[in-house]
């Protein structure tokens, strides 16, 4: 998604906020929710590194909250392939113009992190990387984290996420160009959707030919990997088409109630397979659908909803307060684990240990406390460097 600079930009205090545009509001609501998801399921991980989580019912639904990464990753698909497509209707797109504004977009926060983890942070605390830390380092500033062997184990592991979605914008313009050339609207979606089927076949066939068995080993391999992952990107760009040539139709379509429990019936289906843990547990070959495939079939019919539907709980979602958090979800995304790690869940842990707090207490503290920081922090990587590069983005890619 690329910031729109306001007409009176050059007056907005150097503290505001650069707001996300408001085409979809109700997908601010949603992205907020994708950080609270993300968020709490890494608390409970730290919690678990610490040996100090509970087996409870409500430990085990935290955890299964996975799915909140595939949340922002379709939505990127949807967003960016949004503004390709608007910008070939207008005869606007450039590669390089695409790629320069990208770039200005996500490199500089995600450079100032990853230096300050790498070498700031160690000399404020007085350790040292590991070995393979510093062999990795080099593929971490590549955007390549998630083909590290050892990738959990890197100077910044959580940006195996961040490297998904940078080969995809790499990719995603040559993609929608090669459709433009498809003059069947019916044969794009229809090469959208082979292609977002050719990714659950590819990991089912290098799992049956080659493995790896072990969940571990899976995650490591068929989660992380970015050309094991782009089914649910991709779904993320079939919106895109069907919003961009049949928003109309989508309309009146989704105005039926009939419609919308519809398709809100099958998002829930396959949430609900999604939490249905021993069928993962007893089929391992089963966590590659859900990886991509079912998470596209929970979150596209939702998304249909939440672009057409008039209800009241989609309006709720595009509250204004959303939109400033949303815009500030990169840079939550890019410091909430170290703080996680080092600060709300040891914090929390030790009131725990002491029995100050229950774990529900503690978790939710370590909760709250870590997205309060992670957002104050946010902001100052938002006004410290986001917002400069933005305006000199502005400046070198100016029609």
């Amino acid at each position: 998604m690329t910031f729109s600079p306001s007409p009176h930009a050059e007056r907005a205090p150097w503290w505001s906020l650069s707001l996300l545009p408001n085409r979809y509001p109700a997908l601010h609501g949603v992205r907020a929710l994708a950080i609270v998801s993300v968020v709490q399921h890494h608390v409970t991980d730290w919690f678990r590194a610490w040996r100090i989580l509970p087996d409870t019912p409500a430990t085990r639904l935290s955890h299964g909250l996975w799915f909140g990464m595939d949340l922002f990753f379709i939505l990127s698909g949807f967003l960016i392939g949004s503004m390709i497509l608007g910008a070939q209707r207008e005869g606007a797109l450039r590669f390089g113009r695409f790629y320069l504004r990208r770039a200005f977009r996500i490199f500089p926060a995600y450079y100032v992190v990853l230096s300050l983890l790498a070498f700031g942070l160690p000399a404020l605390l007085g350790i040292t990387l590991s070995a393979e830390q510093r062999a990795g380092l080099w593929a971490e500033y590549l955007y390549l984290t998630n083909y590290l062997p050892w990738a959990g184990r890197a100077v910044m592991p959580y940006a195996w996420s961040l490297a998904v979605e940078e080969h995809f914008y790499l990719l995603v313009p040559l993609l929608l160009a090669g459709l433009a050339r498809v003059r069947s609207r019916a044969l794009q979606l229809g090469s959208l959707t082979l292609l977002w089927a050719s990714g659950f076949a590819l990991r089912l066939a290098v799992f049956a030919l080659h493995g790896p068995r072990t969940r571990d080993a899976m995650v490591a391999t068929f989660y992380i990997q970015s050309h094991f992952r782009y089914d649910i990107l991709i779904a993320g760009v079939w919106l895109a088409v069907v919003e961009h040539h049949h928003a109309a139709a989508l309309d009146a379509a989704i105005a039926r109630p009939a419609v919308r429990r519809g398709l809100l019936a099958l998002s829930a289906a396959a949430f609900g397979l999604l939490f249905y843990y021993p069928l993962q547990a007893q089929h391992p070959a089963f966590n590659l659908f859900c990886w991509g495939a079912l998470t596209s079939l929970g979150y596209v019919p939702l998304i249909l909803v939440l672009l057409h539907a008039r209800t009241a709980w989609v309006a709720a979602l595009g509250w204004s307060g959303f939109r400033r958090w949303a815009t500030l979800g990169y840079g939550i995304y890019l410091v909430h684990v170290p703080l996680i790690a080092l600060v709300t869940v040891p914090w929390a842990g030790a009131a725990m240990l002491r029995g100050s707090l229950n774990f529900g207490g503690a978790w939710c503290l370590a909760l709250g406390l870590g997205l309060a920081l992670s957002t104050a922090l946010a902001w100052v990587l938002h006004v410290a460097v986001e917002k400069p590069a933005m305006a000199l983005r502005d400046r070198l890619t100016a029609p």
